[in-house]
Order: C-alpha cells, then sequence, then structure tokens
C-alpha cells in the first residue's frame, strides 16, 4: 500500500493489480478535490459515470469507490501524481 499526502490529508493506494478493489482514500479528500476547482457532485457523477448520490456516499465516507473510479475521479479535476506526496 502506497500513502501520499494530499492537500494535508492522508490517501492510501492499494498496490493490488485488480481494477475492482476498493482503494482507501478519504472522501473528504474527494469533497475538497470537486470544490477546489468549483465542481458541483451531479456535474462530478455525469463526468466519471456514475451518480450524484454515489458521489455524496463516498464523500461522506460510506462506500469507497473501486480503483478504476478512482482514476477517472481523479482525471477530471486533472491532478497528477505530482499533486501528491508520498508518505515514507
Amino acid at each position: 500500500m502506497a500513502c501520499f499526502l494530499f492537500f494535508g490529508l492522508l490517501v492510501a493506494f492499494s498496490n493490488s493489480e485488480k481494477g475492482g478493489d476498493p482503494v482507501k482514500i478519504s472522501g473528504q479528500t474527494l469533497r475538497l478535490m470537486r470544490m477546489s476547482v468549483g465542481m458541483r457532485q451531479d456535474i462530478v457523477a455525469d463526468l466519471i459515470g456514475c451518480t450524484r448520490q454515489y458521489v455524496s456516499l463516498v464523500e461522506l465516507g460510506k462506500r469507497r469507490p473501486s480503483k478504476k473510479l478512482l482514476e477517472r475521479w481523479i482525471s477530471v479535476f486533472e491532478f497528477t501524481a505530482d499533486d501528491f506526496k508520498e508518505v515514507v
């Protein structure tokens, strides 16, 4: 598992190659990403291929996105690996 800091929030990515495995990332971090670019939940949902309700559940920490969905989520906000600082 790799751990990173993003805007001071700890993010942990699974090293598993399976695309459906849950990824440990704070819903608060995803909410911060969305808000930092001024997007509404329904817009994010349309762009990543899910419902606004699912976006809300993820941001509230009640659901964890798959690795594949998380990659789409991050790409919507045009963040790169350089935006995350690895924690050793």
